[in-house]
């Protein structure tokens, strides 16, 4: 498959979703084993764990780097963004979806797990939010960690912050939405037609409606 529509893949994707000792885990994670303490605020979100740049050279980053800049489809053009901050982004979601993705799964017990924990989402890196975060966020940070050290992937590519809504959550919203929806068009069908989607913000929860035909009232 060219690289051109595994890209266009690994986009559409993410856009839907060490060995250290006590010390380091400490710094990297700021808990009272009660809490989650905020780190930081980057970006108006609360960052709850980070990882650390502990090596210089990053060959496996480096080689994948390398494979997307020889691209045919990366060279001919396809992608109309700055080159450089391209190459970052496309090398980002690919590791993404080839472990970073599978880690989540595998402890949280699959997608659906995950879901009903978190969201995820691409914005100038990787967003990982965890709303009620437990002993499991120490073990992502740790095989994630593991991965920086390895030289796989950059510390600063990945963001762990608290979220308020979860995916479950945001779905369940969308569902609740489109059932009112289907009750406000039922015997006029223009109403249906004339709603094309209706999402959920994976930061926010807000919900969007694309709709070219509900009153201000309906849209409440």
């Amino acid at each position: 498959m060219k690289l051109f529509w595994r890209y266009i893949f690994i986009f559409g994707l993410v856009m839907n979703m060490v060995c250290c000792d006590s010390v380091d885990q400490d710094r990297r994670i700021n808990n009272n084993q009660e809490t989650f303490e905020t780190i930081n605020i980057t970006n108006n979100r609360e960052i709850i764990a980070k990882l650390d740049q502990t090596v210089q050279k990053t060959p496996k980053w480096d080689q994948l780097v390398k494979e997307i800049r020889e691209g045919e489809d990366y060279n001919i053009g396809h992608f109309n963004k700055s080159r450089e901050k391209l190459v970052e982004e496309l090398a980002i979601q690919t590791v993404v979806i080839e472990s970073v993705i599978p880690l989540l799964e595998n402890i949280y017990g699959g997608r659906s797990g995950f879901e009903k924990e978190g969201v995820i989402f691409s914005e100038e890196g990787f967003w990982i939010g965890i709303k009620d975060p437990d002993r499991r966020l120490e073990k992502i940070v740790a095989e994630l960690q593991k991965k920086v050290d390895e030289g796989e992937i950059k510390a600063d590519s990945i963001n762990i912050f608290r979220t308020l809504y979860t995916t479950f959550e945001n779905n369940r919203l969308m569902r609740e939405v489109n059932d009112k929806i289907n009750q406000i068009s039922v015997g006029r069908g223009d109403i249906g037609r004339s709603v094309s989607a209706v999402s959920a913000s994976s930061d926010t929860g807000n919900i969007e409606i694309g709709h070219n035909g509900l009153t201000e009232e309906q849209s409440k």
